[in-house]
C-alpha cells in the first residue's frame, strides 16, 4: 500500500482526520483491524491482562470495527478544562476553534459548557450548592454518532480517501529515528506493506503503545 499518509485506525481520530484530507490533494491510506461489524476474531485482539484498579476486561468497551470504539461510545462529550494545558506545549484557547469543529462532527450543539449559561439556555436548573465545596459541571451528548454508519458513504465516495478492512498494524519499521513502513497482516495469513510519507497512529489509548511496544519503539530494552 503506498499512499501520502497512512492512517491506523479508522475510530474517532483517524477518521475524522481521513474525512479532513479528502479533497487536499493527498493519498490516504485508512488501515482498519477489523470489518464493517464486530466480529469474534477482530475483538479477540484486544484481549489482555488487567493489573491495578479495576477496569473492565479490556475487549469489553472497545471496538475492533470500522468506525472504532464509537460503535461502543454513549455519547458523553466535554472539553478538557482550561487548567490541564498549564504544562502543554498549546494553550486551551489554542484548541477551542478544534472543539466547535468536533462538535460538528460529534452532531452536538453548541459549544456552552458554562453551568450558569448552559441553564439559561436549557430547562434544567443549577442546584443552589456552596460553589467552594461542590463544582457543577456541564456535559453534552452526542447521539452518538457511530463513525463507521455516520461516515462509511463519505469514506466510500472519497477520492483520496482507501480504507482497507482486516488490516492488522503488527510493526512499525523505525530506522533512525524515522518510520519506513508499516507491516500489516490479516487473520487469514496475508501480509502486506504500507509505505507513506506521513504516518498517523490513531488506534486508542491501550492500542497505541502495544503496537508501538510491539514493535520495539521506545523499549528501554
Amino acid at each position: 500500500i503506498s499512499a501520502d499518509v497512512c492512517i491506523i485506525g479508522s475510530g474517532p481520530a483517524g477518521m475524522t482526520l481521513a474525512i479532513a484530507l479528502e479533497g487536499s490533494g493527498l493519498s490516504v491510506a485508512l488501515l482498519e483491524s477489523g470489518g464493517l461489524d464486530r466480529e469474534d476474531s477482530a475483538t479477540d485482539l484486544n484481549k489482555g491482562q488487567v493489573v491495578g484498579l479495576d477496569y473492565w476486561p479490556l475487549h469489553v468497551p472497545r471496538v475492533r470495527a470500522f468506525g472504532g470504539s464509537s460503535g461502543a461510545w454513549v455519547g458523553w462529550c466535554r472539553p478538557l478544562l482550561p487548567e490541564v494545558f498549564e504544562a502543554w506545549p498549546l494553550t486551551y484557547e489554542e484548541l477551542v476553534p478544534y472543539y466547535l469543529r468536533a462538535h460538528d462532527t460529534l452532531e452536538i450543539g453548541d459549544f456552552v459548557y458554562d453551568a450558569a449559561a448552559a441553564a439559561a439556555s436549557a430547562s434544567f436548573t443549577v442546584l443552589p450548592t456552596d460553589p467552594s465545596r461542590v463544582e457543577t459541571v456541564v456535559y453534552q451528548f452526542s447521539p452518538p454518532t457511530r463513525f463507521g454508519t455516520r461516515y462509511r458513504s463519505f469514506i466510500e465516495d472519497a477520492v483520496d480517501v482507501t480504507a482497507y478492512l482486516h488490516a492488522n498494524a503488527v510493526d512499525i519499521d523505525v530506522t533512525a529515528g524515522s518510520v519506513q513502513r508499516v507491516r500489516v497482516a490479516t487473520l487469514d495469513g496475508a501480509e502486506l506493506t504500507a509505505v507513506a510519507d506521513r504516518y498517523v497512529l490513531a488506534t486508542g489509548g491501550l492500542e497505541n503503545p502495544r503496537l508501538l511496544l510491539a514493535s520495539g519503539v521506545g523499549d528501554p530494552a
